[in-house]
């Protein structure tokens, strides 16, 4: 059997994509920070790369002062581990994000 976390990375992602769908995007923002941890000392490096390309997603989306620069350096951690990690569909999708 497989566990859910190693699955769907941390409780926290999880929370934060909801956020973000529902528009409570300052909710998000926190289980977005709050996923990133956990999968660093899980050793989870295509979650923590996840996490951070979902939380610049959000950033991008709320649009609030500073949120772009701060998405920027999120999609270029999140773009570097995809492509250190092979995954290439991911890196694109950042890359993209990250240029427009």
């Amino acid at each position: 059997m497989t566990s859910p976390e190693l699955v769907w990375g941390s409780a926290p992602r999880g929370l934060g994509v909801l956020a973000a769908t529902t528009c409570d995007l300052d909710t998000a923002e926190r289980h977005f920070e709050d996923a990133i941890e956990p999968s660093l000392r899980m050793g989870a490096a295509p979650w923590v790369a996840h996490a951070r390309d979902d939380r610049a997603r959000m950033l991008l989306a709320r649009g609030a002062p500073g949120d772009r620069e701060r998405a920027d350096c999120l999609l270029d951690q999140a773009l570097g581990a995809y492509r250190d990690l092979g995954m290439a569909g991911f890196a694109a999708r950042a890359a993209a994000l990250r240029h427009g």
